[in-house]
C-alpha cells in the first residue's frame, strides 16, 4: 500500500461514517433553532432536501412521524383552486372520513395517508363529494419512499386530469404502472428496434394495425384463436397480417430470442400510436380485493 493511501473500509464502516455525518449536519443546522413541523418535514422530503434516509429519520423523529407507518398515500388535486380557508375545510373533512390520514397541503394539491383499515373505495366517494382528482399510490416500503413516489404519482395525476373531461376521479397507481413506464421511456427517447420501427412507420402511413396484431399475438402466446378473439378480427385477416410481418418485415414471430425486447419495442410503438388503454390493468372485482 502506498505510504499516503487510506485503508479501504467495509460497508459497515461507511454506514457508520454516513450516520455520524448526518447527525452532525442535523445538529449544526438546528443548533438554537426551532424544530420543523411534520408538514415541513414531509414537504422537504418531497422537495429532495434530505441527503439520505438517515438524515430524514433524524428530523422525522422530532415529530409524530418517527412512529408513523402509513400503507399508501393519496395525492389529491381540487378541481377548482382553493384558498387557505377552503383547503383547511377540506383537510378537516378528510380527517373525519379517514382516521389518522393526516392530510397536508403541498403546492396545488393535498396529500393524505391511508392505513390498512381504510377502505380505498371510500377515496372515490370522497373525490366525487369534494370535487377532487385523486391518485392512490402503490404500497410504501417506508415513509421515506414518499419522496420517490410523489413524482410518479404526480405524473400519473397530470396525465389522468387531461383525460378526465373535467370529471372527478380516484385512480389506483398500480393499474397504470406499465403505461407510465412506457411513457417515461418514450419521453426519454428510448428507440424502437429497427424491425418494429419499420412496422410502426408502415402502420402510420397506411392506417394499418400490424403492431397491434403482433403485440396481441405474442401476448396470447401465439394462439391464433385467442388473438382473433382479442382483436375481434377474422382468422384469415390475422393469418394474412402475421404472414406479412414474417415475410415483408423479417420478424420472427415464433422465435424466443429477444422476445422481451420485441415486446417492449411494440409496447412503445403502441403508446406512440395513442393506444394507452392496452396497458391499463383492469379493475379487480370486489371478490378479488376482499380475497
Amino acid at each position: 500500500m502506498p505510504e499516503n493511501a487510506l485503508p479501504s473500509g467495509s460497508d459497515e464502516d461507511f454506514a457508520l461514517i454516513n450516520s455520524f455525518l448526518a447527525k452532525q449536519l442535523y445538529y449544526e443546522r438546528h443548533r438554537g433553532g426551532i424544530t420543523a413541523t411534520a408538514e415541513e418535514v414531509l414537504s422537504s422530503l418531497i422537495d429532495g432536501r434530505f441527503q439520505s434516509e438517515e438524515f430524514f429519520e433524524l428530523q422525522a423523529n422530532t415529530t409524530f412521524l418517527g412512529s408513523f407507518r402509513p400503507e399508501r398515500f393519496v395525492l389529491m388535486k381540487p378541481m377548482e383552486q382553493l384558498d387557505g380557508l377552503k383547503t383547511d375545510m377540506l383537510r378537516d373533512r378528510l380527517r373525519r372520513g379517514f382516521h389518522a390520514s393526516d392530510p397536508f397541503p403541498y403546492r396545488d394539491c393535498v396529500i393524505m395517508f391511508l392505513h390498512g383499515e381504510h377502505d380505498r373505495e371510500a377515496v372515490g366517494r370522497a373525490a366525487e363529494e369534494y370535487d377532487l382528482y385523486a391518485v392512490i399510490s402503490e404500497p410504501l416500503q417506508s415513509l421515506y419512499a414518499l419522496g420517490r413516489g410523489y413524482g410518479r404519482v404526480r405524473r400519473l395525476l397530470d396525465y389522468l386530469v387531461k383525460k378526465s373531461n373535467g370529471k372527478a376521479f380516484a385512480a389506483e397507481e398500480s393499474r397504470y404502472s406499465a403505461l407510465m413506464m412506457l411513457k417515461t421511456l418514450a419521453g426519454e427517447g428510448y428507440c424502437l428496434t429497427d424491425e418494429v420501427d419499420r412496422l410502426y412507420k408502415y402502420d402510420l402511413q397506411n392506417d394499418s394495425e400490424y403492431c397491434l396484431t403482433l403485440y396481441t399475438y405474442l401476448m396470447c402466446s401465439r394462439s391464433l384463436k385467442d388473438t382473433c378473439e382479442k382483436l375481434f378480427t377474422h382468422r384469415n385477416t390475422v393469418l394474412y397480417r402475421i404472414r406479412r410481418i414474417r415475410e415483408d418485415f423479417a420478424i420472427d414471430t415464433d422465435g424466443t430470442e429477444d422476445r422481451m425486447r420485441l415486446m417492449l419495442s411494440l409496447g412503445l410503438a403502441l403508446v406512440m400510436q395513442g393506444r394507452d388503454e392496452l396497458f391499463i390493468q383492469e379493475m379487480p372485482s370486489k371478490r378479488e380485493i376482499d380475497g
